[in-house]
């Protein structure tokens, strides 16, 4: 494994630690992630961890992409929006400084909500058509993959619903993106 490659998998092996240390500085039954880096004193913590995590995760997906040849101009473009969208969500401050509840009843246009929407759309889109190809080139991975992608969504709207808009649905997504990757990564390198 080339050097670049052993930095990019310590990275995104260490990312869940890193991204549990940060949500456990306030209770993430009560804030979200975002919350607790504008309301509190994490607002650096929380940049940081937003561009690291957003050029690791466009990083490992283009190096999947390598792994298998996938060139999908598409994906590619989405591979990149994906850590666009999450570094312009941790450096757009939330509007509004009350509680989530309170805040939902106000209409207002919330750019950190747009650019956050528009992440996690670029990447499960992303990681849908990615599923796509190898659905096409190596099946068994495909099969284990769509599970696990569908788990992670469904997953995380169900934590959504069940504790509403809280860093726990957050973290089970960041978490479980990460390690799905990784999970991809282990099955190509397989069967490679």
């Amino acid at each position: 494994m080339p050097k670049t490659n052993k930095i990019l998998y310590f990275g995104i092996l260490t990312l869940p630690i890193w991204t549990i240390i940060y949500a456990t500085n306030k209770s993430p039954f009560d804030y979200t992630l975002s919350m607790i880096g504008n309301w509190f004193d994490y607002r650096i913590n929380f940049i940081i961890w937003g561009i690291v995590t957003g050029i690791l995760f466009t990083l490992f997906l283009i190096n999947l992409f390598k792994k298998t040849n996938f060139n999908n101009k598409k994906s590619k473009k989405y591979a990149y929006l994906t850590g666009i969208y999450l570094i312009l969500t941790v450096l757009t401050p939330i509007s509004i400084q009350e509680p989530i509840d309170k805040a939902l009843r106000v209409w207002h246009i919330d750019l950190h909500v747009v650019w956050s929407v528009l992440f996690a759309f670029s990447l499960i889109t992303c990681l849908y058509m990615f599923s796509k190809y190898l659905k096409t080139t190596h099946k068994q991975i495909s099969i284990r993959y769509s599970k696990y992608m569908i788990f992670t969504i469904f997953g995380s709207l169900l934590l959504l619903t069940l504790f509403g808009m809280t860093g726990i649905f957050e973290l089970f997504f960041f978490i479980s993106v990460t390690f799905y990757m990784i999970i991809l990564d282990y099955y190509i390198d397989k069967i490679n």
